[in-house]
């Protein structure tokens, strides 16, 4: 599809060279190896829902289980959300094993309120789901899997020092 073509999205390509970029020099030597990355915005056509991780290595290493860092790309609304998210598909499990009626949503709703309340939160970040269109793919399950955020405006975003700062508290 013509429309959807990523050389009609050249900001959201841009972000992710530099989500990179700030993310490579944010990090020294020693906790390189703590961290790894990972993004799809798409090869041809852009992603329904494009994307940019950050794994802990403590932590995970799949965006299917555990907690993770991740920018959240909406090119409906040319919105960034750097969100610290959790893994979908654990709770699906935890949502099919535990013997009651829960859906994968509401595991996802309940434990991003556990966390909101174990985890300190910089006053910066907001406390609640993220807002993704809900014509993308995948969005329902990120908006109630978000712990936290930090909202941007993609055409906006030339703040790099911004950027530098949320990631390094996120990380």
């Amino acid at each position: 599809d013509q429309e959807r073509s990523t050389k009609n999205f050249p900001k959201i390509k841009q972000l992710a060279k530099q989500i990179g970029s700030r993310l490579d020099e944010h990090q020294s030597v020693a906790s390189r190896e703590r961290f790894t990355a990972d993004f799809g915005y798409g090869a041809y056509t852009i992603a329904h829902s494009p994307y940019f991780t950050i794994f802990r290595s403590d932590e995970t290493d799949s965006s299917k289980y555990g907690l993770y860092i991740v920018y959240l790309i909406d090119p409906i609304t040319d919105t960034v959300y750097l969100t610290l998210n959790q893994g979908a598909s654990e709770a699906g499990n935890v949502a099919s094993k535990s013997g009651t009626k829960l859906t994968k949503k509401e595991v996802l709703a309940a434990h991003a309120e556990f966390y909101r309340e174990a985890i300190p939160i910089p006053d910066s970040w907001s406390v609640d789901s993220a807002e993704l269109s809900k014509e993308l793919r995948k969005s329902a399950e990120y908006n109630v899997g978000t712990i936290c955020y930090v909202q941007y405006d993609l055409e906006a975003l030339e703040n790099h020092q911004q950027i530098s700062d949320d990631l390094e508290v996120a990380c």
